[in-house]
């Protein structure tokens, strides 16, 4: 009798095979249900960084307006100017889009700044051409106009996060 009390100590001290796959087979179900929430999460961090660009870009551009404002250099005329004493460029009511004055007018770290077909692009990676970064889909675009009709300037901006 003793033999058998102890043989059953033994038995009962583990896990049977059972009980150790339907652990597997709920840590699989989790993992199903959580790994879609994961994998976008980097591409909401592209979009997310880019629309952080955008509004450091209009936060910039009132402090660079004001300075512009204050140095008299504003004339409607829409060429670019120098606010004096700085390395700061306007054109009309916006910060120049120029990659070298963005990258003056503030930082712009992580993100890469160029300029295509008279649009200036800001997207991630390397310096690449146009054609490459534009297949990509994940960018903004900004363009400064003129329209020549009703003489005002404005900015374009488009957003392409399709391949973020």
């Amino acid at each position: 009798m003793n033999n058998i009390q102890c043989s059953n100590k033994y038995l009962s001290t583990g896990y049977t095979l059972i009980e150790m796959v339907v652990v597997i087979v709920l840590i699989g179900v989790l993992a199903l249900t959580a790994a879609p929430k994961f994998m976008n999460s980097q591409a909401d961090a592209r979009i997310a960084v880019l629309k952080g660009f955008e509004a450091a870009f209009y936060a910039a551009n009132e402090i660079v307006m004001a300075k512009a404002e204050v140095a008299g250099i504003l004339d409607g005329t829409g060429k670019e100017k120098n606010i004096p004493g700085t390395d700061l460029y306007v054109r009309d009511n916006y910060i120049s889009v120029k990659p070298t004055h963005l990258h003056s007018a503030m930082s712009i770290d992580g993100l890469t700044v160029s300029e295509y077909d008279d649009w200036t692009f800001i997207y991630f990676g390397e310096e690449r051409d146009g054609e490459r970064f534009k297949a990509d889909q994940c960018y903004i675009q900004l363009m400064q106009y003129q329209d020549s009709e009703t003489e005002t300037d404005g900015l374009k901006i488009f957003r392409k996060f399709g391949g973020c």
